[in-house]
């Protein structure tokens, strides 16, 4: 079984029917994920019941009859667990599919039941969340919406909830891409921007032309996610290049300049860094090129008064999830040797299609909670969500900075 976001072989010829033979290739591996559907509102849900944890880290089994996959996590106020993911037959666009959510109180022990947030309409399937918070305590929620013909176009959508996850606003259209190879993934974050105001920020990768040229890209919000706007690109592939091609994106900010963005390609995770809040990416080089990482996740992340950056995938010569750091200090000055030393793996080899699309959210004490999703062996297409705790702080050698402290501000909230 193919994922949608499997890094996409070159296009390097000049003839037209060669360009057409890759578009119509590159839609057919995306079609080999998942679909979404135009969401529906959200209607107030009483408490629902809580179902018991298993003694593995499993807390939705698919039991042969659902694919869970392509979710999130955060922590809300009070340390409530908000969780959205994608619930379909399988794990490819097929239609039919849905958004579901879900909360704990317990630190991910126990979880309420699955309430779908949005469903797809025929012809059409949904996929891809991202989740963020703001400040503010607002909880907010992407996701892709997309044909399941190879045809598009492709919606971006998005919801929030200002009641800690317990109702959702009408999901809204941010963003309209003319094909079908287009997808919304990555984490939503934030930093402080001028007049007190709170910048989220959620990257994307989708087709862009005919020819076809690839973009990633970053949307931002200045109004607490009720509106975004396309940035600058991280990432533009242009048809013919000899470049990599990146895909699966996400983005860890130091302040509200410095950020850094994990893209996925078939040579490794590429490192960009942007000094001018996202106006300006450059590419730093890759790490992890010896293995198959697929589904960054960065986050930045503080302990014993020294920042590092945490990048999450999953290694699909393994089958497991792993996770890579570096100093902060030292990706300022362009300096990626951490990633090589620092490296561990979290989780064992079951995923068999190793797929994980593993993200995580932290708690105010530093300790964390991941979700991942394991996906079952052949004739098995369905799948379950594993929540399980982590402690960043206690497996992170720390190391003396590269030339001293990084000096910025205390990292913004995810």
């Amino acid at each position: 079984m193919k994922s949608a976001h499997t890094a996409l072989g070159h296009a390097g010829g000049k003839a037209w029917s060669f360009r057409v033979f890759l578009s119509a290739a590159l839609i057919a591996v995306l079609q080999g994920q998942v679909a979404f559907g135009q969401p529906a509102v959200a209607p107030a849900q009483e408490r629902p019941s809580v179902e018991k944890q298993a003694d593995d880290g499993i807390r939705f089994q698919g039991a042969g009859r659902f694919h869970r996959h392509f979710g999130d996590v955060v922590v809300g106020r009070s340390d409530r667990v908000i969780g959205v993911h994608r619930r379909a037959s399988e794990h490819g666009v097929k239609g039919h599919g849905e958004i579901v959510y879900y909360t704990s109180d317990d630190h991910g022990r126990t979880v309420s039941k699955e309430t779908v947030l949005a469903s797809a309409e025929p012809g059409r399937d949904v996929r891809d969340v991202a989740m963020g918070t703001t400040p503010r305590g607002r909880v907010l929620t992407v996701w892709t919406d997309t044909s399941v013909s190879p045809a598009g176009p492709t919606y971006f959508r998005s919801a929030f909830s200002d009641d800690n996850g317990v109702t959702w606003s009408k999901p809204t259209t941010f963003a309209t891409i003319p094909y079908a190879y287009a997808r919304a993934y990555g984490t939503i974050k934030s930093f402080e921007g001028g007049n007190g105001r709170s910048v989220l920020t959620v990257p994307a990768y989708f087709q862009i032309n005919e020819r076809p040229d690839y973009k990633v890209a970053l949307y931002r919000s200045e109004d607490e996610g009720k509106t975004w706007v396309e940035g600058p690109p991280i990432d533009i592939h242009r048809n013919g290049s000899s470049e990599s091609l990146y895909t699966e994106t996400d983005v860890a900010w130091i302040d509200p300049s410095t950020g850094f963005a994990v893209s996925r390609s078939n040579s490794g995770l590429g490192v960009f860094r942007s000094s001018g809040g996202g106006t300006d990416w450059k590419l730093l080089g890759r790490i992890a090129k010896g293995e198959r990482p697929v589904a960054p996740a960065a986050y930045v992340f503080e302990s014993q008064g020294s920042k590092v950056l945490l990048v999450f995938y999953c290694d699909r010569t393994s089958n497991t999830t792993r996770v890579r750091w570096a100093p902060v200090a030292a990706l300022l000055k362009n300096d990626l040797s951490g990633f090589a030393r620092n490296m561990k793996v979290l989780s064992p080899p079951d995923m068999g299609n190793a797929s994980g699309y593993q993200k995580v959210a932290f708690y105010p004490d530093g300790t964390a909670l991941m979700v991942e999703f394991r996906e079952k062996g052949k004739g098995d297409k369905s799948s379950d969500v594993r929540l399980t705790q982590v402690s960043p702080s206690q497996w992170i050698k720390q190391e003396p900075p590269a030339g001293g402290r990084d000096g910025s501000k205390k990292p913004p909230a995810r």
